[in-house]
């Protein structure tokens, strides 16, 4: 988990990455079409364990993802219940990537 506490925290408005983490048993296919609602994906990553990354097209979307507190669609669908949604900081994201290539 110290990967994930790392990758969130950026501030609203600076970023278009969202951190996902807890998300459980969703599939892949599951977590972009909920993040979809909230607008386009430009690229999704979840190669991680217990966590993923989505970056949206524009901020706006990733905003939507945040305020309109997505967390209880995933929990719906079957992400822990401590799931959490926040901004990702780019410097978050690349570490939590180098971390998933040395394991």
């Amino acid at each position: 988990r110290m990967v994930a506490s790392a990758a969130k925290g950026g501030r609203q408005g600076e970023s278009r990455r969202i951190f996902i983490g807890g998300i459980g048993s969703l599939t892949d296919s599951q977590l972009r079409r909920i993040c979809d609602q909230c607008g386009q994906v430009e690229s999704f990553d979840s190669d991680f364990k217990g966590f993923a990354f989505a970056l949206f097209k524009d901020r706006d979307s990733a905003e939507r993802a945040i305020r309109d507190d997505i967390t209880e669609i995933l929990i719906e669908k079957g992400a822990a219940r401590n799931v959490s949604v926040q901004y990702a900081t780019e410097q978050g994201y690349q570490k939590a990537c180098r971390k998933r290539e040395d394991e």
